[in-house]
């Protein structure tokens, strides 16, 4: 991990130390997809190894880096995870759920993972008009978005927070190259997981929110909101 990123973290984990009953928010005003919010979690102070080590023995083929980037003068971090699959398998509901039996995750990432998992899969059915267990995961079935998803809960649970508050995800607009072709943003899927949930239309007509993002934010959401009361100890 670069010694900018190292440092930063230092002080972020002290500050997230210092309090048990931290509440965590999220700002997906921007958009949300996984590798976006893994880098985040890192960026607030979770430790590398929190998510580094029991992936590397839970989905061996792959490598996860993270790294320090600024985008207009503001410091962060950015994700690159390089899959060792060159023609991903197009993998179902099962063979997900069993790749999260691996004993170096611990019990309530698995539970809240396969609850990820599930919820996509029952909003993709309904969209293809098939089972859940039907449900071909193309790019979410894809290693890298695997290690994403679990990446995401194993930074949470280190966390460990007691609340988890979101602001209204964008939808976006337009329409984006997928596995079954060209279709409209948002995904169809992206609007099944999101029934119930506050959005906005968003500030760019692109995708803003992915099928992972939403599978992800709607699982771990305990209410959403524009902007919580309380005292920042870490960003």
């Amino acid at each position: 991990m670069p010694l900018e990123i190292e440092s930063r973290n230092l002080l972020s984990m002290n500050n997230l130390k210092k309090s048990r009953r931290n509440r965590l928010y999220i700002d997906a005003s921007r958009g949300i997809a996984g590798d976006m919010l893994l880098a985040a979690l890192i960026d607030l102070g979770v430790p590398a190894e929190a998510v580094t080590g029991p992936l590397c023995q839970a989905l061996p083929r792959h490598s996860l880096e993270f790294h320090s980037e600024s985008r207009r003068g503001i410091g962060g971090c950015r994700v690159s995870v390089e899959s060792a699959e060159q023609t991903p398998p197009h993998r179902k509901l099962p063979d997900l759920l069993a790749a999260l039996e691996h004993p170096s995750i611990p019990d309530p990432v698995k539970i809240t993972a396969a609850a990820v998992y599930r919820h996509l899969a029952e909003a993709e059915a309904r969209v293809h008009q098939t089972t859940p267990e039907e449900v071909h995961f193309h790019e979410v079935g894809a290693l890298d978005a695997q290690v994403d998803i679990i990446g995401i809960l194993l930074a949470l649970h280190w966390i460990d927070p007691v609340e988890i508050i979101v602001s209204a995800p964008p939808l976006g607009s337009g329409v984006v190259k997928a596995a079954h072709g060209i279709i409209p943003i948002p995904a169809p899927a992206v609007v099944e997981l999101l029934k119930g949930v506050p959005v906005v239309s968003g500030p760019a007509g692109r995708e803003l929110t992915t099928p992972t993002g939403a599978a992800v934010l709607t699982t771990i959401a305990h209410r959403y909101c524009h902007a919580p009361e309380g005292k920042p100890i870490a960003q």
